[in-house]
């Protein structure tokens, strides 16, 4: 909570001592001082997941890109936008955000829903949570919380341009490490917080991890060797998270000899036609969680019709909010695509962030075919061709189109296409593929619609029915093949 600042030219462990009481203060107030541990239990897992959200927050604004060798809690992979270039200033007091750490921002969503659940789970036998909720000093503590929190991200990490030092991973890692380490912590302790002490085992693992986690940062920061664990635990520092410069695209000088831009219908259907099953398929594990720490610590508070329509707001808000996020992601990443020939090369350039995004010579261009496996090329009678640029390590799959005149791009391309032609359907996987999940959507929701839904139905439809529209989605490729 609290972090004193304090002089530099103290000795090392002087500049901690101040940390380590402050951190305690909280164990002393309940053990010594009669303090509700409840109170400040909840108050710590309020704090983490906040920091955590406001992490994914400030992600956002981080200038560097993560290195591509990075793996731990807080990283993506295949995200329709971590590969983009450029950036775009909303407000003129705010610096530049950057499209390629949305997934960053968006996926600690999917964290902070994990943990609060597990932490709702292990602690609901220790606290009370609606009791300590309906207390106006829990709430004025929280927004004395959120203040300090917002106060010093206005101050450091604004203020000070931390941003310009740090990769989205570095922003994110830490307090998700930290948010780990609690929750492998509770899990080993779980048998003593169903003790007549729980309560104050609990406080005191809390308290253990925050000391911990800020003497990692603390040693890590001031000292060249460490332990593997405290430099895990510390997360990583500036140099660790970002390239120390991106990689430049190489264009050409010269004026493009030919254009062709992605075809914006076809985009949008596309964006329409992909977003339905991957927000049903990332979303509603989500809004599970939600429901299931809303079941947990306020579901006595609400009537059986009240907790139906705050289940159903979950649901819809889930897929309305997941549909056009994934849309919208897809759309700005291919929708301002302008392919040129500039000279001896094939230069994708974007027009909403004014910044070529990748290039390659017609030398190297091979594999190239109709992509067959695009239904909204189908409606719109666009096409869209895939293929490989490089070699070796420095290949890469890329995609020019969809354009509503292949023949041109072809043309001007000089792309090495074998046939155009679009291999039919086959009916038999397109019709299994949209059945079973539409009639499995069907009797999922009559179930839950009835008057005393079963814990059992919904549990299927958050947890088990993106699975089936996962599954649906493999058959659905073979329909392709």
């Amino acid at each position: 909570m609290f972090r004193p600042h304090p002089p530099e030219t103290a000795p090392p462990l002087v500049r901690f001592i101040p940390l380590f009481f402050a951190n305690c203060i909280p164990l002393v107030g309940v053990i010594w001082l009669h303090w509700e541990a409840d109170i400040l239990i909840l108050l710590y897992i309020v704090e983490l997941l906040f920091l955590l959200l406001l992490a994914g927050v400030k992600s956002l604004f981080a200038a560097h890109p993560p290195k591509e060798t990075e793996s731990d809690l807080a990283t993506v992979s295949n995200a329709t936008l971590s590969d983009t270039r450029g950036s775009v200033t909303v407000v003129s007091w705010l610096p530049p955000i950057y499209p390629r750490n949305v997934p960053y921002a968006f996926g600690i969503t999917r964290r902070i829903l994990w943990l609060a659940l597990v932490l709702t789970i292990m602690l609901s036998t220790v606290i009370e949570p609606l009791q300590v909720l309906q207390q106006p000093v829990f709430w004025a503590a929280v927004v004395a919380l959120v203040s300090g929190h917002l106060a010093e991200t206005a101050t450091q990490y604004f203020g000070h341009a931390e941003y310009e030092q740090l990769s989205p991973y570095g922003v994110l890692e830490p307090p998700a490490r930290q948010g780990f380490l609690l929750v492998m912590l509770l899990l080993v302790l779980g048998a003593l917080l169903e003790t007549g002490i729980g309560s104050i085992v609990a406080l005191l693992i809390l308290v253990s991890v925050k000391i911990l986690s800020d003497w990692a940062v603390y040693h890590v920061d001031r000292s060249t060797s460490v332990s593997r664990f405290t430099r895990w635990l510390a997360g990583p520092g500036e140099r660790d998270t970002a390239d120390s410069c991106a990689t430049q695209v190489p264009v050409p000088s010269e004026e493009p000899t030919a254009r062709i831009q992605a075809d914006q219908r076809t985009v949008l259907l596309s964006s329409v036609f992909r977003s339905i099953p991957k927000s049903l398929q990332k979303q509603l594990p989500l809004a599970g969680m939600a429901w299931l720490v809303l079941l947990i610590t306020v579901g006595e508070a609400f009537s059986a019709l009240q907790f139906q329509l705050i289940t159903l707001g979950l649901i819809l808000g889930a897929f309305i909010f997941g549909t056009i996020i994934e849309a919208g992601g897809w759309y700005v990443r291919y929708g301002g695509i302008e392919y040129q020939r500039r000279g001896d090369r094939v230069v994708a350039y974007d027009r909403f962030f004014e910044i070529p995004q990748w290039s390659t010579p017609l030398n190297e261009i091979r594999n190239v075919e109709v992509a067959s496996g695009r239904l909204a090329d189908r409606f719109t009678d666009a096409q869209t061709f895939s293929m490989t640029s490089g070699w070796d390590d420095n290949d890469a799959d890329r995609v020019i189109g969809p354009t509503a005149d292949p023949d041109t791009a072809i043309e001007k391309f000089s792309l090495p296409v074998v046939t155009t032609a679009v291999a039919p359907i086959r009916r038999g996987p397109a019709v299994i593929a949209l059945c079973v999940p539409l009639l499995a959507l069907i009797g999922t929701l009559w179930a839950i619609s009835r008057a005393s839904p079963s814990l059992q139905a919904l549990l299927f439809f958050f947890f088990v029915f993106p699975v089936v529209i996962l599954i649906s989605q493999r058959i659905w490729k073979r329909a392709y093949s």
